[in-house]
């Protein structure tokens, strides 16, 4: 089958690169869109919004986010940085007016050249609206318990949505309503789910240790999961009740409810990116001859996915193979859960060929896979969800160190004569690793020692005598070794996901 580009032509064999995900947006706010009315009465310099930047993959997780505006400024409006808050606030001695704020994220050590344009994931539009506080009672301390809309906006956002990266821990969304009001509100009012929301239970209103009400999430979200029909999002409906304090006459009222809204939090796909993949270096068949359905290259084409497993849905298939030869087939998906917050499903494939056939040894054979991401079809238009992939296969075994090659050629005398004194172990010359592996996964192990009379085969260990350390690593931390036995195996695979492709 001929597959053919989005724009209709048939894919060409050429070199294709992975597509590199760190060139896609790293930040996000979690607040989306939102209106904030900003009281005319209210004292200058005061706080009106406070959001956080958070990393919207693994490539940002060591960057500091910075904030600059897209749009001029109002001249009554302060954006500053405090403690990786974005804060807006009310210059003093300015009179608000109506207006529009672009905010953009960049990260550490980037211009603004740099950020990718015209995309919303890094940006907040803040829709300033003005308005005279009007229900204070006489002493101006709290907000009276009247059931009607400028009640309301002053303890809900007029307008807002949120979202949040799907498969994160707990995180603070902001406050249900303007924080700035929170001093007149707190006294009054108070805020509860009225029910579980779409994912049951996943999201809480509480108050801080500042006293501020905080609507966050309590558990990572599934994006898959949301029943919204349509949106991808969590939906719960939030109350806003409200209590008299009462006096020495007239007793507390029990609180009762003036207001609900529905509280919408859109889940981001942690897809948006197309399926990383590996491998770059030479893929070894070990043998010329191939057999008709057997497996070849097994864990040399290895993709991420973030999504549930049970959402593992992939078309990958063969688009340049000059021989006419190869299928490709997947086996069942590994989820790994490392130090990262979210799971890591690593899809296994491999290559069966289509009849027996024997290679010319040591010849090499170019093929190209094209990797579709279908579930990510319906998430937004302009994502590609395609990526090619090109493998090199070698028919034959990979190549041996050619100095233990001499030894076992050598003769019998030779061997009998490299005692256990002159013995040095050895290690294959090149091994290929995903950069995903769990921990401790064995990378490999010295040869056995040479026998007299034999060919070198595979042995338990070297002598008790030997010892083993690994000495300037080019990945430091990423590899250990056993200190007996030389088995070199992984330590940490967050280093090892950070280095380069060829590692010595």
């Amino acid at each position: 089958m001929r597959i053919n580009d989005r724009r209709g032509q048939a894919i060409k064999d050429e070199s294709v690169e992975v597509v590199d995900p760190s060139e896609s947006p790293t930040f996000y706010f979690p607040v989306n869109k939102l209106n904030l009315l900003v009281p005319a009465t209210l004292p200058r310099g005061s706080i009106l919004f406070r959001t956080k930047a958070l990393p919207l993959s693994d490539n940002s997780s060591g960057k500091t986010p910075s904030y600059h505006s897209l749009l001029k400024v109002p001249s009554w409006l302060q954006i500053d940085s405090d403690e990786l808050d974005l804060v807006v606030k009310l210059r003093r001695n300015a009179t608000p007016s109506i207006g529009t704020v672009v905010v953009k994220i960049e990260a550490e050590n980037t211009t603004v050249d740099e950020l990718p344009h015209d995309d919303s994931l890094n940006e907040v539009p803040l829709n300033v609206l003005v308005m005279e506080l009007t229900v204070l009672n006489e002493n101006s301390t709290r907000v009276l318990c009247a059931a009607d809309n400028s009640t309301e906006n002053l303890c809900f956002w007029p307008f807002v949505s949120w979202r949040v990266l799907e498969e994160e821990p707990e995180v603070s969304l902001s406050s249900p309503g303007p924080e700035y009001l929170q001093r007149f509100c707190n006294r009054t009012f108070q805020y509860r789910l009225a029910a579980n929301d779409s994912q049951g239970s996943s999201l809480a209103v509480t108050k801080d240790k500042s006293g501020v009400w905080q609507l966050q999430t309590v558990r990572p979200l599934d994006r898959e999961l949301a029943t919204n029909d349509t949106v991808d999002a969590v939906v719960a409906r939030a109350q806003l009740l409200c209590s008299e304090m009462g006096t020495d006459d007239i007793p507390k009222m029990k609180p009762r409810t003036i207001s609900s809204r529905n509280i919408s939090v859109e889940l981001i796909d942690r897809d948006d990116n197309p399926p990383e993949g590996q491998n770059k270096v030479p893929v070894y068949l070990e043998t010329n001859v191939l057999v008709q359905g057997a497996e070849y290259a097994k864990n040399a084409l290895l993709l991420q996915d973030s999504d549930s497993d049970l959402r593992q849905r992939y078309q990958i298939s063969i688009v340049e193979d000059p021989s006419e030869l190869w299928l490709v087939r997947c086996g069942p998906t590994t989820e790994l859960k490392f130090k990262w917050p979210f799971p890591h499903a690593i899809i296994s494939c491999y290559l069966t060929p289509r009849e027996n056939r024997t290679l010319a040894e040591n010849s090499k054979h170019n093929i190209t896979l094209l990797v579709q991401d279908i579930t990510m079809e319906h998430i937004r238009p302009h994502v590609d969800n395609n990526v090619l992939l090109s493998l090199s296969l070698v028919a034959g075994p990979r190549p041996r160190d050619p100095t233990a090659s001499a030894a076992a050629s050598a003769p019998a005398a030779s061997a009998a004569a490299s005692s256990d004194a002159a013995w040095r172990p050895r290690y294959p010359r090149a091994v290929a690793l995903a950069r995903w592996v769990a921990p401790l996964a064995r990378v490999a192990r010295p040869r056995a020692r040479p026998r007299a009379n034999a060919a070198p085969a595979p042995a338990p260990a070297p002598a008790p005598a030997s010892g083993f350390r690994v000495e300037a690593p080019a990945a430091p931390g990423a590899f250990a070794v056993t200190r007996r036995q030389g088995i070199v195996y992984v330590k940490d695979p967050d280093v090892l996901a950070r280095a380069p492709d060829s590692l010595m």
